[in-house]
């Protein structure tokens, strides 16, 4: 029945804040509550030199967290969904990727308090690691890219986000970054085998890294965990999906009932 006022301004803000005091040639950003406890994201940000050209967006690789940097939410696939815990890299490729325009609240018709009024409702609206993705890459490249929900992957778009990770990223688990999550994160149920699942693991990324950049490159990651994080998303993706298409379906219902319902007077 409110008006959604859009909250994701702060960490812009605040994190251009932050890099624009900065005077080394490497930045990092790290999310308030998590830590470090090791330094493999120095050796991984040096590692994948090979580009490709099609949305190569900065000048180096950055480092970043494959927690909640997902290939599924809640059970269907997506796309352009970068966490936003940890980045490692250039100071002017971070400047890139975070000094970006801020968003514009949603605007509200109260006329249809209580029912879903942003983009691409009645489905869910995009996230903010998804808009954040959105909003630096339509402010540095040349061709627009806009997801109308979280699940929108039409028109290639699942294909262009794993460009966008392999070509301008390393994504790789806390433990190989040496990063330590805050406790919600490490033992919560978003650390459970069916949410991990879900991310884009290490092997993955690595493998879009070798179709993309470099098809000479040897994956780190052999076969068998792959294999692995492939055999749990069997289990869990489907089990997810089908408790999300109840949601999915009795949002769709709720707009067509709101549609044709008579206006104010």
């Amino acid at each position: 029945g409110d008006p959604s006022v859009e909250n994701t301004n702060r960490q812009i803000v605040t994190t251009v804040g932050g890099l624009k005091r900065v005077r080394t040639s490497h930045a990092m950003k790290l999310r308030a509550g998590n830590f470090l406890t090791g330094t493999g994201f120095k050796q991984l940000q040096t590692m994948y030199t090979k580009r490709c050209h099609e949305l190569r967006l900065l000048r180096e690789r950055v480092v970043v967290s494959n927690t909640f940097s997902r290939r599924y939410y809640r059970g269907l696939p997506v796309a352009f969904f970068l966490c936003d815990f940890f980045y490692f890299g250039l100071l002017e490729d971070l400047l890139g990727i975070w000094d970006i325009p801020l968003f514009e609240d949603l605007p509200f018709n109260p006329e249809l308090a209580g029912i879903p009024q942003h983009p691409g409702a009645p489905l869910p609206r995009i996230d903010v690691d998804q808009r954040l993705a959105m909003q630096f890459i339509n402010s540095n490249y040349r061709e627009s890219l806009h997801i109308r929900h979280i699940y929108d992957i039409s028109d290639g778009l699942r294909k262009k986000s794993d460009i966008f990770f392999a070509n301008n990223f390393v994504v790789a688990p806390p433990d190989t970054i040496g990063l330590g999550l805050a406790t919600r994160f490490s033992a919560g149920r978003q650390a459970k085998t069916s949410a991990v699942s879900t991310y884009l693991s290490f092997g993955e990324w690595e493998r879009l890294y070798g179709r993309y950049c470099d098809p000479d490159y040897t994956p780190r990651e052999k076969l068998p965990a792959l294999i692995r994080t492939w055999l749990l998303r069997a289990i869990f993706v489907p089990i997810k999906a089908a408790g999300n298409m109840y949601y999915l379906l009795r949002d769709r219902y709720r707009g067509r009932k709101s549609a044709i319902r008579p206006q104010a007077q």
